[in-house]
């Protein structure tokens, strides 16, 4: 089971909220990484400016020239950062990007001016909260399927894979054992059997209801260094 989220039906007229927040995001890093060109190369040209203007060499047109590409990629950087805020956030994970990326530290560290400790007191409480309900919320999630006999891996894609054992195999599943007789046995079984995977299915369509709901468990998972996750008494992790 891929528990990532599902894209728009072929020929849909409209694009889902995670769609609009890719395409977005996926602006912002292009331009980021066409104004971090603009302006290495500008600062390069820079420094080998100094020695020539030294020797008497006037290069100062060539220096305004990517002076002005290094502005005008800035300021599309600018208006993507402003597009990707704006996007509706949709899920947990996206706002707190948002947060951070408005009131974080930054390149610049804690002293930076522009993030003042007293300014960041308030909204680092809120990024403090999402990453602490997410967490919450990953960790009881994985621990309902766990117990149930459920696994989750971290593909090589980056993709969440969740995954369940048979009704044999978990550790929950209570086999039928009627003293009525093979006929009352064969239902405790299908009621167990009915019980069992309506179980499984229900926690597998709960994450997906979740908006964000597997970048969660990742980030869970990540944060403790496990790319697997394994049914809770079979000595895997």
């Amino acid at each position: 089971m891929n528990v990532d989220s599902t894209r728009a039906p072929e020929g849909a007229t409209t694009i889902t909220p995670k769609e609009a927040w890719d395409a977005a995001f996926a602006a912002w890093e292009a331009a980021q990484v066409k104004a971090d060109f603009a302006y290495e190369a500008y600062s390069t040209a820079r420094d080998e400016a100094d020695a020539l203007l030294a020797s008497g060499e006037d290069t100062a047109p060539a220096i305004v020239k990517l002076a002005a590409h290094a502005e005008q990629t800035g300021e599309a950087l600018a208006t993507a950062f402003k597009g990707l805020v704006t996007t509706p956030a949709p899920d947990f994970a996206a706002v707190l990007w948002k947060m951070t990326a408005l009131y974080g530290e930054g390149d610049c560290g804690p002293d930076d001016e522009h993030s003042a400790a007293w300014r960041m007191e308030y909204p680092g409480a809120v990024i403090a909260d999402l990453e602490r309900l997410q967490s919450e919320f990953a960790e009881a999630w994985l621990d309902r399927w766990t117990k149930a006999g459920g696994s989750v891996v971290i593909g090589d894609d980056g993709k969440v894979q969740a995954s369940y054992a048979t009704h044999e195999l978990s550790p929950v599943y209570r086999a039928p054992r009627s003293e009525l007789g093979e006929q009352a046995e064969r239902q405790d079984g299908c009621w167990n059997d009915g019980h069992y995977y309506g179980t499984m299915k229900a926690l597998f369509e709960g994450l997906r209801a979740v908006p964000g709901g597997s970048e969660m468990v990742k980030a869970n998972m990540r944060a403790k260094g496990l790319r697997i996750v394994a049914p809770v008494g079979t000595g895997a992790a």
